[in-house]
């Protein structure tokens, strides 16, 4: 009764912030629900988003979160859709990471409690880069398959993990490439023979196939960046426990720190498990020298952080005394956070209230022109056809800033097209359109 009561509160603090509040504070989350609105409805006698966009889906990354809004718009309002997808993304991570660490490290699995923080995490969830947790947890589910398949070698195992490790690919290519790597590196150092090493690897041949397939109809764009040094060691806040409160989240961290040196320290039950060890290792050293940036993908190695917490929590065995303890430390964190998180949530309504009131002033029928950041390439120009993404306001409008964000993004999952006005001649229109860019910008 005591497990099954813990297990339901747990539950509802991490659904608390997602249910109790009108509007979801989530940097990115408006624009997902904006695009697959328009997907499902392109064909509505009501809207008139036919005249104006086209979907391209094509076999592009990322259509997992796309898909499950646009399917269950068919029987749920978009509303309703969207917080059932984030109520998913904050379930999964940790009830992945319990079936990883009880098939990888068992008897450790009350370590799982730790990726609580990581479930509602800034950079993951409250940035709504909800496709990137949603491939967090598929990644673990892919490393755990993978270990009992080792185990009991069957064809039906192998043909299930293939379907999974495709769904992966849709979802996030970082999380893809992360299992493949953890995957070929516990295998080799857990001595396995070359046979399942390839066997492994062929797991993502139809990923691949998909992935050479979307590059055809992609525009790259590989301009690449890095962070300090300095930078680096800030990302290992922001990539972990980055929450609303700058205070909180040093608590977190120090105390993080304290409690795994109390574990390790004087703990003569600990021992390390050498497959899992070397990919968080490699992980983590392969996190100092990634890219902060390279295309349109912005802060990439930040999103390494996650995936090398989890799979530490495999590298290491406590004993029975010290995993309850860290089990405690991991459930006062999390509630103590989650309390924090619901308040900034409830505090941010009387706000976004007003704003979203404040689109009733917009006289209908008005145009909106994208306007596309510097920092995704050169200057826009203006043609007859011009792939955009519906970008919405709200990270800014959280950090005090109503600078519109409507980006040209070459690697999507769904590419919306702006088509030409009817009635208005192409010069014109484009003349127009070059004017108002340069007296925004």
């Amino acid at each position: 009764m005591l497990i099954t009561g813990l297990l339901l509160l747990l539950i509802a603090a991490l659904l608390a912030p997602i249910w109790t509040v009108r509007y979801v504070p989530l940097g990115d989350y408006p624009n997902h629900l904006a695009s697959a609105f328009v997907l499902a409805h392109l064909n509505d006698s009501r809207f008139p988003f036919h005249s104006f966009y086209g979907a391209d889906w094509n076999s592009y990354p990322y259509l997992m979160m796309t898909g499950i809004l646009y399917l269950l718009q068919k029987v749920i309002s978009i509303e309703l859709a969207g917080r059932l997808l984030l109520s998913l993304c904050v379930l999964a991570v940790p009830a992945a990471a319990l079936l990883f660490l009880r098939e990888v490290n068992p008897g450790e699995e009350m370590l799982a409690l730790w990726t609580l923080l990581t479930a509602q995490n800034y950079y993951f969830f409250l940035a709504g880069l909800l496709n990137m947790q949603l491939s967090l947890a598929l990644c673990l589910v892919v490393l755990a398959g993978w270990v009992r398949w080792l185990k009991n070698p069957r064809a039906i195992s192998w043909c299930l993990l293939l379907v999974v490790v495709t769904a992966l690919y849709f979802t996030h290519l970082v999380g893809l490439a992360i299992a493949g790597l953890a995957l070929t590196i516990y295998t080799l150092v857990a001595r396995r023979s070359l046979r399942e090493v390839f066997l492994g690897w062929a797991l993502f041949i139809p990923a691949a196939a998909f992935y050479v397939h979307s590059t055809w109809h992609m525009a790259h764009s590989w301009n690449i960046s890095y962070h300090t040094f300095s930078e680096k060691l800030l990302g290992l806040l922001v990539g972990v426990v980055l929450g609303y409160s700058h205070s909180l989240d040093f608590f977190t961290f120090v105390a993080c720190g304290v409690c795994w040196f109390l574990a390790f320290r004087g703990n003569h039950d600990f021992r390390w498990r050498a497959p899992w060890a070397a990919a968080a290792g490699l992980l983590f050293a392969l996190y100092w020298v990634f890219p902060a940036a390279y295309g349109p993908g912005l802060g990439a190695d930040l999103r390494l952080l996650p995936f090398v917490a989890v799979l530490g929590l495999a590298a290491v065995q406590l004993g029975r005394r010290r995993l309850k303890l860290m089990a405690v430390a991991a459930l006062l964190l999390f509630f103590i956070r989650a309390t924090a998180l619901e308040y900034s949530f409830l505090a941010a309504q009387p706000h976004l209230k007003a704003l979203a009131n404040a689109a009733s002033f917009i006289p209908a029928g008005s145009r909106v022109l994208p306007l596309i950041p510097p920092i995704m390439g050169p200057k826009p120009v203006c043609t007859d056809t011009v792939c955009t993404w519906l970008e919405g306001t709200e990270r800014e409008i959280r950090r005090g800033r109503r600078r519109h964000r409507g980006r040209a993004r070459h690697r999507r999952d769904v590419r919306v097209q702006l088509r030409r006005h009817r009635g208005v001649p192409g010069d014109a229109r484009r003349l127009r359109a070059r004017d108002r860019l340069r007296r925004a910008q």
